[in-house]
């Protein structure tokens, strides 16, 4: 049933891009809509199919730089995120800024990180960074602050049976990772 329900809505969903692209298509034409507006679908298809090589190279690029601000902002999110779960004082210090920075539109500080950076791949690294550092973030230090018996309600228990040490039980409520070397032993 599940394999018949994707289907289902794999084809719902290439209806809809294909009446879309039907309706701007008309649009386009019936009302001449100039191409530097609006290009008509099957203008940009036909773009699409003639610089399909520049397009993938060009895309490549563009997803290497989403993926290196992603992995940087991730990593500078769970570092911070975890040391304010250790430290009411940083969390209280660092938490106000973050929101801060969250609420700054991206509008106004991209033009900042071209004018710091240059108009290479730094800006837009930094950008896809700072877009992804607040989410990353909040849920970090939400799930880093949980009392460790909420996160892994077995520790509580082994703890007291003298299984693990808090400081092991404490290592994996905090870092996941942890957790997988220890289940490998």
């Amino acid at each position: 049933m599940t394999a018949r329900r994707t289907l289902t809505d794999l084809g719902v969903a290439l209806l809809a891009i294909a009446a879309i692209a039907a309706v701007l298509e008309v649009w386009s034409r019936v009302f001449r809509v100039p191409s530097y507006l609006l290009p008509a679908p099957s203008a940009v298809a036909a773009r699409m199919a003639t610089d399909a090589g520049l397009l993938a190279r060009e895309g490549g690029i563009t997803l290497s730089e989403a993926a290196a601000g992603f992995v940087i902002g991730t990593g500078v999110a769970f570092a911070l995120a975890t040391a304010m779960a250790w430290s009411r004082p940083l969390e209280r210090t660092l938490f106000p800024l973050a929101i801060l920075v969250k609420l700054t539109p991206i509008v106004a500080i991209a033009p900042l990180f071209t004018l710091w950076f240059g108009f290479g791949t730094a800006p837009k690294v930094a950008i896809a960074a700072l877009i992804t550092f607040f989410p990353m973030l909040v849920n970090s230090f939400v799930g880093s602050a949980l009392p460790i018996s909420k996160r892994w309600p077995s520790s509580r228990r082994s703890v007291h049976q003298g299984a693990r040490s808090s400081a092991t039980c404490a290592c994996q409520a905090r870092f996941p990772i942890c957790s997988l070397a220890h289940a490998s032993r």
